[in-house]
């Protein structure tokens, strides 16, 4: 997939229904699980290209450069998990 952690969706109501209780893996990646989930249930998954802009106003409040290396470790760990459940 192009953009895994993508916030930007549209889904239908019986996906959202089936895979949102299950959610809370990946707390930092919630956009990605989401994802991860529908494939692993064989949703069909269409992918398409967003234009991005420049930020006009303001800072991103992304993750600081000091948490990456735990918070890749707890995404590694929560993907051995997922991977678990469906196996």
């Amino acid at each position: 997939y192009s953009d895994i952690n993508s916030a930007f969706r549209i889904v239908k109501k019986e996906v959202r229904d089936a895979i949102l209780p299950r959610l809370g893996t990946m707390p930092t990646l919630l956009n990605a699980e989401f994802l991860i989930r529908a494939a692993y249930k064989n949703y069909r998954i269409k992918e398409v290209s967003v234009v991005h802009r420049k930020r006009m106003h303001g800072v991103s409040r992304g993750l600081p450069p000091s948490k990456f290396l735990n918070e890749c470790i707890r995404a590694y760990k929560a993907m051995l998990i997922l991977k678990s459940e469906y196996k």
